[in-house]
Protein backbone atom coordinates (compact mmCIF):
# COMPACT_ATOMS: atom_id res chain seq x y z
CA UNK A 1 0.00 0.00 0.00
CA UNK A 2 1.34 3.43 -0.93
CA UNK A 3 0.66 6.47 1.22
CA UNK A 4 -1.18 9.26 -0.58
CA UNK A 5 0.89 12.33 -1.38
CA UNK A 6 -0.44 15.57 0.14
CA UNK A 7 -0.36 17.94 -2.85
CA UNK A 8 -0.88 21.08 -0.74
CA UNK A 9 2.09 20.12 1.40
CA UNK A 10 4.18 19.48 -1.72
CA UNK A 11 3.40 23.04 -2.87
CA UNK A 12 4.20 24.50 0.56
CA UNK A 13 7.52 22.65 0.78
CA UNK A 14 8.43 23.58 -2.78
CA UNK A 15 7.80 27.25 -1.89
CA UNK A 16 9.94 26.97 1.27
CA UNK A 17 12.81 25.38 -0.64
CA UNK A 18 15.92 23.75 0.69
CA UNK A 19 18.52 24.75 3.23
CA UNK A 20 22.09 23.64 2.53
CA UNK A 21 23.42 21.79 5.58
CA UNK A 22 26.74 20.20 6.51
CA UNK A 23 27.73 18.50 9.74
CA UNK A 24 28.86 15.52 11.74
CA UNK A 25 26.05 13.12 12.62
CA UNK A 26 25.71 9.88 14.55
CA UNK A 27 23.83 6.63 14.20
CA UNK A 28 23.78 3.40 16.16
CA UNK A 29 22.97 0.07 14.52
CA UNK A 30 23.22 -3.61 15.17
CA UNK A 31 26.76 -4.68 14.31
CA UNK A 32 25.44 -6.84 11.44
CA UNK A 33 23.66 -3.99 9.64
CA UNK A 34 25.00 -1.76 6.92
CA UNK A 35 25.80 1.66 8.40
CA UNK A 36 24.21 3.66 5.59
CA UNK A 37 21.20 1.50 4.81
CA UNK A 38 17.70 2.87 5.23
CA UNK A 39 16.10 -0.46 4.37
CA UNK A 40 14.79 -1.13 7.89
CA UNK A 41 13.00 2.22 7.95
CA UNK A 42 11.61 1.54 4.46
CA UNK A 43 10.26 -1.83 5.52
CA UNK A 44 8.68 -0.76 8.77
CA UNK A 45 8.14 2.98 8.38
CA UNK A 46 9.37 5.63 10.80
CA UNK A 47 8.74 9.26 11.72
CA UNK A 48 9.56 10.75 8.27
CA UNK A 49 8.75 7.88 5.94
CA UNK A 50 5.59 5.86 5.43
CA UNK A 51 6.05 2.10 5.47
CA UNK A 52 7.34 0.44 2.27
CA UNK A 53 7.65 3.67 0.30
CA UNK A 54 11.31 4.81 0.40
CA UNK A 55 14.42 4.16 2.52
CA UNK A 56 15.61 6.66 5.10
CA UNK A 57 18.82 6.71 7.12
CA UNK A 58 18.06 8.26 10.51
CA UNK A 59 20.90 10.30 11.99
CA UNK A 60 21.25 12.43 15.11
CA UNK A 61 23.28 15.40 16.26
CA UNK A 62 24.85 15.68 18.81
CA UNK A 63 25.94 12.19 19.85
CA UNK A 64 23.91 12.54 23.08
CA UNK A 65 20.74 12.75 20.98
CA UNK A 66 21.77 9.48 19.34
CA UNK A 67 22.14 7.88 22.78
CA UNK A 68 18.68 9.17 23.80
CA UNK A 69 17.26 7.61 20.62
CA UNK A 70 18.83 4.31 21.69
CA UNK A 71 17.25 4.66 25.15
CA UNK A 72 13.83 5.34 23.66
CA UNK A 73 14.08 2.43 21.24
CA UNK A 74 14.92 -0.08 23.96
CA UNK A 75 12.27 1.34 26.30
CA UNK A 76 9.68 0.79 23.56
CA UNK A 77 10.76 -2.87 23.55
CA UNK A 78 10.55 -3.04 27.38
CA UNK A 79 14.31 -3.56 27.59
CA UNK A 80 17.24 -1.65 29.04
CA UNK A 81 20.26 -0.33 27.19
CA UNK A 82 22.42 -2.64 29.30
CA UNK A 83 20.41 -5.69 28.22
CA UNK A 84 20.56 -4.74 24.54
CA UNK A 85 24.30 -4.04 24.53
CA UNK A 86 25.05 -7.32 26.28
CA UNK A 87 22.78 -9.45 24.09
CA UNK A 88 23.16 -7.92 20.61
CA UNK A 89 26.39 -6.12 19.65
CA UNK A 90 25.76 -2.54 18.58
CA UNK A 91 28.05 -0.08 16.83
CA UNK A 92 28.20 3.70 16.70
CA UNK A 93 28.74 5.31 13.31
CA UNK A 94 30.03 8.84 12.80
CA UNK A 95 28.85 10.17 9.45
CA UNK A 96 29.89 13.47 7.88
CA UNK A 97 27.43 15.13 5.52
CA UNK A 98 28.53 17.85 3.13
CA UNK A 99 26.22 20.41 1.54
CA UNK A 100 23.04 18.39 1.53
CA UNK A 101 19.77 20.05 0.55
CA UNK A 102 17.30 19.62 3.39
CA UNK A 103 13.93 20.81 4.50
CA UNK A 104 14.60 22.53 7.83
CA UNK A 105 11.56 22.72 10.12
CA UNK A 106 13.70 23.56 13.16
CA UNK A 107 12.47 27.17 12.89
CA UNK A 108 9.01 28.22 14.07
CA UNK A 109 8.12 30.03 10.83
CA UNK A 110 8.87 26.93 8.75
CA UNK A 111 6.88 24.76 11.16
CA UNK A 112 3.92 27.13 10.80
CA UNK A 113 4.16 27.08 6.98
CA UNK A 114 4.05 23.27 7.14
CA UNK A 115 1.16 23.21 9.61
CA UNK A 116 3.32 21.50 12.24
CA UNK A 117 3.31 22.03 15.99
CA UNK A 118 6.03 21.06 18.46
CA UNK A 119 3.96 18.07 19.58
CA UNK A 120 4.10 16.65 16.03
CA UNK A 121 7.83 15.99 16.45
CA UNK A 122 7.25 13.72 19.44
CA UNK A 123 3.75 12.33 18.94
CA UNK A 124 1.97 10.43 16.21
CA UNK A 125 4.11 9.95 13.11
CA UNK A 126 1.36 10.91 10.62
CA UNK A 127 2.09 14.64 10.17
CA UNK A 128 5.86 14.11 9.94
CA UNK A 129 5.43 11.22 7.50
CA UNK A 130 3.41 13.51 5.22
CA UNK A 131 6.19 16.12 5.37
CA UNK A 132 8.89 13.52 4.70
CA UNK A 133 6.93 12.00 1.83
CA UNK A 134 6.48 15.41 0.17
CA UNK A 135 10.15 16.40 0.66
CA UNK A 136 11.31 13.04 -0.72
CA UNK A 137 8.95 13.43 -3.72
CA UNK A 138 10.48 16.85 -4.44
CA UNK A 139 13.98 15.34 -4.48
CA UNK A 140 15.22 16.88 -1.23
CA UNK A 141 18.13 15.06 0.39
CA UNK A 142 16.38 14.89 3.74
CA UNK A 143 14.56 16.56 6.61
CA UNK A 144 16.45 18.21 9.47
CA UNK A 145 14.07 18.43 12.41
CA UNK A 146 13.96 18.89 16.17
CA UNK A 147 14.82 15.65 17.92
CA UNK A 148 11.89 13.71 19.34
CA UNK A 149 14.00 12.91 22.41
CA UNK A 150 15.03 16.38 23.58
CA UNK A 151 17.91 18.66 22.68
CA UNK A 152 19.48 18.11 19.31
CA UNK A 153 18.27 17.35 15.82
CA UNK A 154 17.28 14.35 13.79
CA UNK A 155 18.26 14.18 10.16
CA UNK A 156 16.12 11.87 8.06
CA UNK A 157 18.47 11.30 5.11
CA UNK A 158 16.86 10.19 1.86
CA UNK A 159 19.85 8.20 0.72
CA UNK A 160 18.55 7.52 -2.80
CA UNK A 161 18.12 11.29 -3.34
CA UNK A 162 21.53 12.21 -1.92
CA UNK A 163 24.69 12.06 -4.05
CA UNK A 164 27.06 9.52 -2.46
CA UNK A 165 29.89 12.07 -2.59
CA UNK A 166 28.09 14.09 0.08
CA UNK A 167 27.93 11.22 2.58
CA UNK A 168 31.12 10.08 4.31
CA UNK A 169 31.24 7.27 6.86
CA UNK A 170 33.95 8.69 9.11
CA UNK A 171 34.12 5.90 11.69
CA UNK A 172 32.43 2.85 13.13
CA UNK A 173 33.22 1.65 16.62
CA UNK A 174 31.74 -0.90 19.00
CA UNK A 175 29.12 0.64 21.27
CA UNK A 176 30.01 -0.86 24.62
CA UNK A 177 28.23 -0.17 27.88
CA UNK A 178 31.13 2.00 29.05
CA UNK A 179 31.12 4.05 25.85
CA UNK A 180 27.33 4.43 26.03
CA UNK A 181 27.52 5.64 29.65
CA UNK A 182 30.29 8.08 28.79
CA UNK A 183 28.42 9.56 25.82
CA UNK A 184 24.99 9.61 27.48
CA UNK A 185 26.28 11.50 30.52
CA UNK A 186 27.91 14.37 28.60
Amino acid sequence: MTAALNEELVEAIDAIGTTVWSGETFRYTNARREPLSGEGARRFGARYNPRELFPVVYLAQPVQACMRELERAVANQHLTVEHLLRSAPQVLHTIDLTEIDVLDPTQADTQAALGLENSDFTGDWGPCQEVGHAAWFLGFHGVLAPSAVGDGVTLALFDHNTPPSRIHLKSTEPLTLDIYRSLASK
